[in-house]
């Protein structure tokens, strides 16, 4: 069974989309209450906060390196077949997260997760690829955004609740109900689509992945006092895994690393623009609740209370922006929404040392707006302009990009507290402006065809 080159009829490509918008619920909202319950797992199995924090770093990891070879196995065997094992997957770890009794159980059942949650995030945006006729493409993208935003708001507040009722092994058992629904729809509506006759190259599979991990785990020695032996060594072998993976995969037809896609100068420019606006949320997001709790003197959850208008907006905006993408330009649309951003983050570089309540909610509002309006139209040009034969890769592409980014900011963030003690919060603000800026810019130069704009 294949789906059509228009995509599936109605109304069956209405529950293909729902079953992939059900399964991004459990994945982002799965990550954003293990970061409320990382105090409670620590005192729970006698361990430092330090040590529990691995807990969500092997999950991170674990997707971060499997995204791009997953994508290539969607590729041979199919987006749908991919996508339901990784929802398997993810349950089966989420249960053995639930029974754990020890650290290395947990971060063992969180490896499983992180191995699922990157087969099914590397395939979301292939199956709409495949679900959606070309015309109406935006506005499957928009729900998407709009699903990933209203889960990123109320997964911290959702897992605060819980915890307030149960012990934190419950909220790993949250998601199975929505999982196992999402499996089930999935089977009957996701499209049939496999290359079974294309070649999947282990060794390529496996340097990809080590590059990523060495990368990530080199980010991290960047932080003061951290080795800088280990720091060269680890960005440094990264660099070299990735010289001679290009090398093998140049010319090679469906690589694991998508070296022909990153070849278009549309894609890599659109890759790039938004690799830029990842760090900068991954920056801000990271300093802001540490600025904000200690310019505010409030709690933890009123910070993220404070906090909840950047990804609400973002939500509201990326649904609009992604009818709006059908119709109007897309470099338009995302230089528009750039420039929302900047003036929000400048607008946070100038944050009052004792701010109002509306000062921040305003501030945060701006920003999501922006975001959410950048970030539609963006994907549906980067995905539009490959071949939909190759929806798979570009779509684990845009996943990785993601990863990367927050990664990448989140490690800045980290920099700016560990150089400028005195006043992380303003420096971390203002080197996203910057990069902010430096995005704007790579928007405006790229071109657009007039088939995908």
């Amino acid at each position: 069974m294949t789906a059509a080159a228009d995509g599936l009829p109605t109304p069956r490509r209405y529950w293909a989309a729902f079953s992939v918008a059900t399964s991004l619920v459990v994945y982002v909202m799965d990550a954003s209450m293990v970061t409320v319950m990382l105090p409670v797992i620590a005192e729970s199995l006698g361990v430092a906060p330090s040590q529990a924090i691995w807990a969500m770093t092997a999950y991170h990891l674990t997707l971060a390196c499997l995204l791009l070879p997953l994508a290539a196995l969607g590729e041979k065997y199919g987006q749908w077949l991919i996508y339901s094992a990784g929802l398997v997957l993810f349950s089966v770890g989420a249960i053995f997260s639930a029974s754990s009794t020890t650290l290395a159980t947990l971060i063992a059942g969180r490896v499983l997760q992180g191995v699922g949650a990157a087969g099914a995030q590397s395939m979301t945006m292939a199956l709409l690829r495949h679900s959606y006729p070309r015309a109406q493409f935006g506005r499957a993208a928009g729900i998407n955004s709009t699903v990933v935003g209203v889960s990123m708001a109320s997964g911290p507040a959702v897992g605060a609740a819980i915890l307030l009722l149960a012990e934190w092994r419950t909220l790993f058992l949250l998601v199975l109900p929505v999982a196992a629904f999402s499996l089930g729809v999935g089977l009957l509506a996701l499209p049939r689509i496999s290359r079974r006759t294309i070649r999947f190259d282990f060794v390529a599979a496996a340097m990809t992945s080590l590059a990523v991990l060495c990368f990530v785990l080199g980010l991290n020695e960047l932080r003061a006092g951290a080795d800088p032996l280990r720091l060269a060594g680890l960005l440094g072998l990264a660099i070299v895994i990735t010289v001679l993976l290009v090398r093998r995969l140049r010319g090679t037809q469906d690589p694991v690393l998508p070296v022909d896609l990153l070849s278009v100068r549309i894609i890599a420019l659109s890759l790039t623009t938004s690799l830029c606006l990842f760090t900068a949320q991954g920056m801000t997001m990271t300093a802001l609740p540490f600025h904000l709790a200690q310019a505010t003197g409030l709690s933890a959850g009123q910070v993220g209370l404070l906090i909840t208008p950047w990804p609400f907006a973002m939500a509201i905006m990326a649904n609009v922006s992604g009818w709006l993408s059908e119709r109007y330009s897309a470099r338009l649309l995302c230089a528009c929404g750039i420039a929302i951003m900047v003036f929000g983050m400048t607008m946070m570089v100038f944050l009052p040392d004792r701010p109002t309540v509306f000062e921040v909610l305003w501030r945060m509002a701006v920003f999501g707006t922006g975001f959410g309006l950048f970030v539609t139209p963006n994907n549906r040009l980067v995905m539009l302009n490959a071949p939909l034969s190759r929806a798979s890769a570009i779509g684990g592409l845009v996943a990785m990009v993601r990863m990367i980014g927050m990664s990448l900011g989140a490690t800045l963030a980290a920099v700016m507290f560990s150089y400028w003690p005195h006043d992380p919060g303003h420096a971390a603000f203002t080197l996203a402006a910057c990069v902010l800026v430096v995005a704007f810019i790579l928007c405006c130069v790229r071109k657009t065809s007039r088939e995908a704009a």
